[in-house]
């Protein structure tokens, strides 16, 4: 049985078995810090979730999110920052 709650920017969370993905975005930003696109990430943590976003920051930096809760700055690279959670980008 699989079960999914979605509403709006709450993050998603597909149970499957004893393991829970949750949805995470990832925000590729242009050089004046505006976003110019974002990428959904399915991962079961925070770390799972960075090694996915990687893939995007090869020419951008990016901040990763899980709903409202704001995890990590991203930059071109793959160096990761961790950020004090706030509820607007």
């Amino acid at each position: 049985m699989m079960l999914r709650i979605t509403a709006g920017w709450l993050p998603r969370v597909v149970c499957r078995g004893n393991s829970a993905l949750s949805t995470f975005r990832a925000f590729i930003l242009n050089d004046q810090n505006k976003i110019i696109r974002s990428e959904v990430l399915n991962a079961t943590s925070d770390e799972e979730a960075f090694t996915e976003a990687r893939q995007f920051a090869a020419n951008n930096d990016l901040e990763i999110w899980q709903g409202e809760r704001r995890i990590a700055r991203m930059l071109k690279g793959g160096e990761i920052r961790l950020l004090p959670s706030r509820s607007k980008l």
